[in-house]
């Protein structure tokens, strides 16, 4: 089974690199010399990338593989060694096909404009096609299906390599990057296919003055509801709900076309469900930045709860991108001397020493263990305090207004879950600044503790140097 394997490894690699040959003699080489079209040279590494990199690195390969495969046929294939420190080495070169990923849709983009406002071009990539029996897009894409395939091949080649083999550990070494490189491929290809549905939504929407198809999208569902107008009246409306916005669209009689009709942003708004009224589960959306609501409605409740916990998990996202926001800015502000008065009157007087200090060196030191408690230092305190405490308050209302605007909260427009909401979220932003400037201030008397252990260090020293001369002897007259 392991020369089986060795075997499609070998064949496949052949097969590829003849592919990416065809690639480079009849399209990318006559499209360099202008034969047999006239085209922009530049045209060429737009639509190419980098294949004949890639063309490079895989001959070398499939060179060496062949070398390895050179007269060694024997039945079970454990004789063949060499192939893992092969891929190991080929491995460290995955840079290329990465970067011809990542502009994959950008090639493909480009070759289609091209081939609609160039007819030149057109002909002549129709004409190599037909030539070859091949498709441009299909060689395009050949790199990156390969990629797939190395992943497959190998393992299987692991699978039927015994431990001690001497290609066992480069092939254990050369998996995790390959995987890694799918799971990059897989992304883009995902995006690719949701922005796919993004432009085709776009080309039938009408009236939206935005870009709605964004590369960071993502259309998440999409169905016909029922929503309730200012007046009271209901109207059928097309829904599509991205990760970052909320879209309503009136489907015109006939075509398979749409009208703009509203939208709103996920960051700032909240949801609640509304009783049920007969046979409709509704849910409410309030729009915080301008005090609107809106009010949907679902055939079923089993629906309604899927799209309630939909919206819940991208608007709690939100706000948890806007906390940190929050978090990261009180960490970078100034911290403020919230106890450093008292961390002064709760310092130890210096340890016991034989050598007795001087009234200076005395008379300095109790000063600064007792003007916590004189008159200047007790202003102090307060105003401390009471800078904390304004710094808090201001702080807390910035950061209300950062998460969502200001909100009257006893309007009759609002319902009461907002209000509520927006109360609980204020006291656990100031309870969390609280413990933020309570952590700073504790670092700041560590620090001074510390330089106070330091200076009575110094002090002993300087004490015991003097306890050391000889005294001056008196000179009687």
């Amino acid at each position: 089974k392991r020369k089986l394997v060795i075997t499609e490894l070998f064949e496949s690699e052949k097969e590829y690199v003849n592919h990416l040959a065809v690639a480079l003699e009849c399209f990318v080489q006559p499209m360099r010399r202008q034969e047999g079209c006239t085209v922009d040279k530049a045209w060429v590494p737009q639509i190419f990338r980098n294949i004949e990199l890639i063309h490079s690195v895989n001959s070398t390969l499939y060179v060496k593989l062949a070398q390895c495969l050179m007269g060694k046929t024997n039945e079970n294939g454990l004789e063949i060694d060499g192939i893992g420190e092969l891929f190991l080495e080929m491995v460290r070169q995955l840079r290329c096909y990465q970067q011809y990923a990542d502009g994959q849709k950008d090639a493909m983009e480009r070759l289609a404009e091209l081939r609609r406002h160039h007819k030149s071009f057109n002909s002549f990539i129709e004409s190599r096609e037909a030539e070859k029996k091949v498709t441009l897009v299909g060689m395009l894409e050949a790199p990156l299906q390969r990629c797939r395939q190395y992943t497959v091949q190998l393992r299987k080649l692991r699978k039927f390599t015994p431990e001690d083999h001497t290609d066992y550990v480069p092939l254990e070494k050369t998996l995790p990057p390959l995987l890694t490189l799918n799971t990059h491929l897989n992304e883009l290809k995902s995006a690719q296919i949701e922005l796919g549905k993004l432009e085709q939504i776009s080309r039938r929407l009408h009236g939206y003055s935005g870009e709605f198809a964004q590369e960071n999208r993502v259309l998440l569902r999409e169905a016909s509801l029922d929503k309730r107008n200012p007046k009271g009246k209901m109207q059928k409306r097309q829904f599509f709900l991205c990760n970052d916005i909320l879209m309503w669209a009136e489907k015109k009689i006939g075509r398979d076309q749409y009208q703009y009709r509203g939208q709103l942003p996920l960051n700032a708004a909240l949801v609640s469900t509304i009783p049920d009224q007969g046979t409709k589960f509704g849910l409410q959306i309030v729009r915080m930045d301008v005090k609107k609501n809106y009010a949907i409605f679902y055939d079923t409740e089993a629906e309604r709860n899927r799209w309630l916990k939909e919206l819940e998990g991208l608007i709690n996202g939100f706000l948890q991108v806007q906390q940190a926001e929050r978090d990261l800015k009180l960490t970078q502000s100034e911290p403020v001397p919230l106890l450093v008065a008292q961390s002064v009157a709760n310092l130890s007087t210096p340890a016991s020493s034989s050598i007795a200090p001087s009234p200076t060196l005395s008379r300095a030191l109790s000063n600064l263990t007792a003007g916590s408690t004189s008159p200047q230092s007790r202003r102090s305190k307060r105003s401390s305090r009471l800078l904390v405490r304004s710094n808090s308050k201001r702080n807390s209302t910035s950061s209300l207004s950062t998460a969502s605007p200001r909100v009257t909260r006893s309007g009759s427009d609002l319902p009461p879950f907002v209000s509520e909401q927006i109360r609980l979220r204020t006291a656990a932003e100031e309870q969390l600044q609280l413990h933020r400037r309570i952590l700073v201030a504790e670092d700041d008397v560590t620090e001074l503790v510390q330089s106070t252990a330091l200076c009575r260090a110094r002090y002993q020293a300087l004490a015991k140097s003097i306890s050391q001369l000889e005294p001056t002897p008196q000179v009687s007259i």
